[in-house]
């Protein structure tokens, strides 16, 4: 498409930029709050379709691009899928972390972990809190897609995000 105002924040050559903050896709906060929400997204067949993604990356865009264009913005969310998916109808968990690291990475303007988490927790927590299910996830359930539930992945009693922002606020300190 177009050209695209998009203006990353992680610079690859600055401490704490996208090279440093690769190791964090292994860690098991980082894996554990890109589960909690994969496992809370409208999923097919146990796996998100391109539907989903792209219901996730309109989300995420309009958080770090409020000033984009709906063209920008579904042009980009094709994109993405495309190469997230690497052609496949459906992406795994571990293809969604993959993705959302990529994106975290790219648009977490401060270095260190603490911050890297609180900003992907800030980005991603509220796409799946719970007023949002009956908004933008009904018309999935029109049409057949797995409702989010209860009980699948982290519990869901506030922990998941109490652990992720709870630390990150104290390391933060």
């Amino acid at each position: 498409g177009g050209g695209t105002r998009l203006q990353p924040a992680g610079k690859r050559d600055e401490p704490g930029g996208t090279e440093e903050r690769s190791e964090y896709m292994d860690d098991p906060q980082v894996q554990g709050l890109y589960m909690h929400v994969y496992n809370k997204l409208p999923l097919e067949q146990g796996q998100l379709t391109a539907r989903g993604y792209k219901m996730v990356y309109r989300h995420l865009y309009w958080r770090v691009v409020p000033e984009g264009t709906k063209r920008e913005c579904d042009e980009l969310a094709t994109v993405e899928w495309r190469a997230e998916a690497n052609g496949a109808d459906h992406m795994p968990p571990a293809a969604f972390a993959r993705a959302m690291h990529t994106f975290v990475d790219t648009w977490c303007a401060r270095p260190g972990k603490a911050a890297y988490l609180k900003f992907a927790s800030d980005l991603l927590l509220p796409l799946v809190s719970p007023d949002r299910y009956t908004s933008e996830f009904s018309a999935f359930a029109l049409s057949g897609a797995r409702a989010p539930r209860e009980g699948v992945g982290a519990p869901d009693d506030g922990s998941v995000e109490e652990v992720v922002l709870g630390s990150c606020a104290r390391r933060a300190e």
